[in-house]
């Protein structure tokens, strides 16, 4: 419902973070709801399932997938076409990185960035609109079998995407943007 807090979009800025961080040192950026971009290929995808219900216990699940030593190769050899060209730690920063070292600063990161969540929702919102690459471009976004167009405006406080369509405001809490115009 409209009601819920919007956790689910903290992961990302987690991986945001992460790649930026003095360890790993990639610029990226925010694709809504959950992909992260360097140079406009994607490097990380994340799923999240959130359950909440007002005095009541709540979970939040995350699936995190990032592309940490693949190689050019790699992503010919799956013979798949991609929405979104993809791209690596390895292949942006030209180097070999070890997963235990990714893995324990995504754990170190994504425990500060859980912590932080409890009353800073506004925060969180702001700093994802901030790293967030759509916004202003025009957008063509998919809802199950409808597609919506729009220049992206933000993201508001429920984590929905806001587009602009002939003067008209559209709020989308669910999609997924498949191209840009």
């Amino acid at each position: 419902s409209r009601d819920d807090p919007q956790p689910k979009f903290f992961p990302a800025i987690n991986i945001f973070e992460l790649l930026k961080g003095s360890l790993f040192k990639i610029k990226s950026s925010i694709k809504w709801p959950n992909d992260i971009l360097v140079n406009n290929k994607k490097i990380s995808g994340i799923l999240c399932e959130v359950e909440f219900t007002p005095d009541k216990k709540n979970y939040l699940v995350v699936g995190i997938g990032i592309n940490v030593n693949l190689n050019s190769e790699d992503f010919l050899n799956e013979q798949k076409k991609y929405k979104i060209n993809p791209t690596s730690m390895s292949i942006e920063s030209d180097c070999i990185f070890e997963i235990d070292k990714v893995c324990s600063s995504l754990l170190i990161n994504f425990a500060n960035f859980y912590h932080m969540l409890d009353g800073n929702e506004d925060e969180i919102i702001s700093f994802y609109n901030l790293h967030w690459g759509d916004k202003g471009k025009n957008l063509n976004v998919q809802m199950g079998d409808k597609f919506v167009t729009g220049k992206a405006i933000s993201i508001n406080s429920f984590g929905e995407l806001l587009i602009r369509d002939n003067d008209k405001d559209l709020s989308i809490n669910s999609g997924e943007i498949i191209s840009f115009l």
